[in-house]
């Protein structure tokens, strides 16, 4: 028998693509609003800056369903998930 803490449960976990989209955050809230479980923001080509402004354009309420592949400063800043350590060179 599978002892999965998501056995018998629907979880979702997406990954942004490496390069920004047109609407890409508002899509990003429409997940989280339907049910998004974990989202992984993977932009390793952008400035810290950049990654700042993109979350600030993602409501509070979800950034502890975030997950970082880069700038540690923003797990606390904006109470992410946490760190994808794999990623970070």
């Amino acid at each position: 028998m599978n002892s999965s803490k998501f056995q018998d449960q629907n979880f979702l976990i997406v990954l942004s693509p490496q390069n920004y989209l047109p609407s890409e955050t508002r899509t990003v809230n429409l997940l989280f609003e339907n049910g998004l479980n974990v989202f992984h923001l993977r932009k390793p080509t952008h400035s810290l800056k950049d990654l700042r402004n993109y979350l600030k354009e993602i409501p509070e309420i979800y950034h502890n369903r975030i997950v970082s592949h880069g700038h540690a400063e923003l797990l606390s800043e904006f109470n992410l998930k946490g760190l994808d350590r794999k990623s970070v060179v």
